[in-house]
């Protein structure tokens, strides 16, 4: 694909936080369309990302297949072709590919796991917690324990066909992590559990805890966020990824 022609890839998301990022940093420069497609998807039980991503990705698939007005509207099918590939990036996987598509359909999860509750928890269950309990109530749930340590995790996968008489597989598969410990909710930046996360990464590098130095993510710019967070890491991976595959050519 030469860089006159722009690759359009549909986000499945309803929250427009997210998509925010995904568009300032994957989108960046290049000629590349976020389409936000908003619906919220079943809720697969499971503690592998992987898994909920793929399920999550056969969801959206089904749906908007069936959505033949908002195709008709934001897409021309004609121009969509099927390829199969495999990647991960975060762990160097060795990528093959064959019939590069103008069209890509995306999934975003997030987990977020605790140590002291056997790292894998609550993982892709966060979004509920924070509903429930908000960012407040989710540090009170590690009162109890002396380990705060938290890993924040991300997971991207990228499918090329929406055409339900095929058979679903996934082409692209991306996971990347931030580590740090959650603390009682401060700054007004972010959203979710932006708050009560203090990564120890980026400017709190070498920063002992428990020193009034350390930033949570909510009160870090959005570009210092950025240049650290689960989410960022995932899409500058699957942002090189895009134009090895589309742009290099």
């Amino acid at each position: 694909m030469s860089t006159s022609t722009t690759l359009n890839i549909i986000f499945i998301s309803s929250n427009k936080n997210k998509v925010r990022e995904v568009k300032s940093i994957l989108a960046d420069n290049l000629p590349i369309q976020i389409i936000p497609y908003e619906v919220d998807l079943l809720e697969f039980q499971s503690e592998d990302p992987d898994d909920i991503t793929r399920a999550k990705c056969i969801e959206a698939l089904r749906i908007i297949s069936s959505d033949t007005n908002w195709i008709a509207t934001n897409l021309n099918p004609k121009t969509s072709h099927l390829y199969s590939s495999s990647l991960n990036q975060c762990q160097n996987t060795q990528v093959t590919s064959t019939n590069p598509s103008t069209t890509l359909i995306m999934i975003e999860d997030t987990a977020l796991n605790f140590d002291a509750w056997g790292g894998s928890l609550p993982g892709p269950y966060i979004k509920w917690f924070i509903k429930s309990i908000g960012p407040h109530g989710l540090f009170n749930t590690l009162q109890a324990f002396p380990d705060k340590s938290a890993t924040a995790v991300c997971t991207f996968a990228i499918y090329t066909k929406f055409m339900p008489e095929t058979t679903i597989k996934l082409s692209t598969i991306i996971q990347c992590m931030t580590r740090g410990v959650i603390v009682e909710p401060r700054g007004d930046n972010g959203f979710g559990w932006d708050p009560c996360f203090e990564p120890d990464s980026g400017p709190n590098m070498n920063i002992p805890l428990n020193d009034a130095r350390r930033l949570t993510f909510a009160q870090m710019p959005s570009s210092q966020k950025n240049s650290i967070s689960h989410r960022s890491k995932a899409l500058l991976n699957l942002r090189n990824y895009l134009i090895k595959k589309y742009f290099s050519k």
